[in-house]
C-alpha cells in the first residue's frame, strides 16, 4: 500500500480545474488498495467546494497548512489555533504593511481585509463568509494569508514574522502571499498526524507539491515536485515529474 499526498493549487489542479487525466488516476491508484489525501492551504470549506466540482476521491484532508485535519466526510479530526491576543498583535502588524489584502481564516471560513481599513465579507456564500464581530466573539484563528506582488517582500516579511513572533506562529512564503499558521504547525505535521490516525508506515508515505509551504512534507516524506517548480524547490524532491498522474503512475509501478 502506497499513500499519496498532494497540494492542491498550482500541483495537482494547475488551471481551471483538475485534468481528467489526475482525477482518472487518483481514482485507479485507491482503487488498487492505495490511499490519496489532499495537503493544502485552502480552508475547509473552499477545498470541499474544489473537490465536489472536480469529482474527486480522497481518503483524508490536511487543510490551513495543516491546521485543521479532516476524514473524506469533511468532519475535523484535529484542529490547531493561534493564540487570539498574539495573532491580533500580528494583524496590527499586518495592516502596517503593502499588502493587497490579508485573510483570517477560523479554518473553515475566513475574513478578507484590505490594508486600507476596508473590511468585506464575501456574503455570496454564507459556508466562506465569516465576519469581524464572529471573529471576536470565537476567538478562532487557524491561519492568516497575506497577499503580496514582491516576492522579495514576501521573503523579508515571512522572515520578519518568523522571528517577531516566535513562538506563537509558523510562517510559509509562497508565491504571492504569505501562509501563517499556529506554532510548529506544517503540512508536515498534519501528515505525521495522519500517519498515526490511520496507521500508515511512514516509508509508505509519498508527497508531491510545488511551493515553499510544501517543503516541510517533502523533505520528511519521500517528496516529489512538479517540474514547473521553482529550482530551489526541485533541490528538495527525490523525483520531478510533470503532473500528479505521472507521479501515481511511479508509485504503481514500485508498488506491483
Amino acid at each position: 500500500m502506497k499513500i499519496l499526498a498532494s497540494d492542491y493549487d498550482g500541483t495537482l489542479r494547475t488551471g481551471k480545474c483538475v485534468s481528467e487525466e489526475n482525477v482518472e488516476a487518483i481514482r485507479a491508484f485507491r482503487a488498487h488498495g492505495n490511499a490519496f489525501g489532499i495537503v493544502t492551504g485552502r480552508s475547509v470549506e473552499t477545498i470541499r467546494q474544489e473537490i465536489e466540482k472536480n469529482h474527486l476521491e480522497v481518503d483524508f484532508l490536511v487543510t490551513n497548512n495543516g491546521g485543521i485535519i479532516c476524514d473524506q466526510e469533511y468532519r475535523s479530526i484535529k484542529k490547531d489555533t493561534m493564540d487570539f491576543d498574539k495573532a491580533m498583535e500580528l494583524v496590527s502588524y499586518i495592516r502596517t504593511l503593502p499588502c493587497e489584502f490579508f485573510s483570517i481564516g477560523d479554518g473553515f471560513r475566513r475574513l478578507r481585509i484590505y490594508v486600507d481599513g476596508k473590511e468585506e465579507a464575501h456574503t455570496a456564500d454564507p459556508r466562506l463568509d465569516l465576519t469581524w464581530e464572529e471573529l471576536q466573539k470565537n476567538r478562532q484563528i487557524v491561519q492568516i494569508v497575506m497577499f503580496l506582488h514582491d516576492q522579495k517582500r514576501v521573503e523579508e516579511i515571512t522572515d520578519h514574522i518568523q522571528h517577531a513572533f516566535a513562538g506563537h506562529v509558523s510562517a510559509y512564503q509562497n508565491v504571492g502571499c504569505i501562509d501563517i499558521a499556529p506554532d510548529l504547525v506544517s503540512k508536515s505535521s498534519g501528515l505525521h498526524f495522519v500517519k498515526e490516525w490511520k496507521g500508515y508506515r511512514h516509508e509508505d508515505i509519498y508527497t508531491i507539491g510545488d511551493s515553499f509551504n510544501d517543503l516541510p512534507m517533502i523533505d520528511e516524506f519521500h517528496g516529489f515536485c512538479v517540474s514547473h517548480a521553482s529550482s530551489q524547490i526541485k533541490e528538495h524532491a527525490e523525483r520531478v515529474v510533470d503532473t500528479v498522474s505521472e507521479a501515481i503512475a511511479h508509485l504503481m509501478q514500485i508498488s506491483s
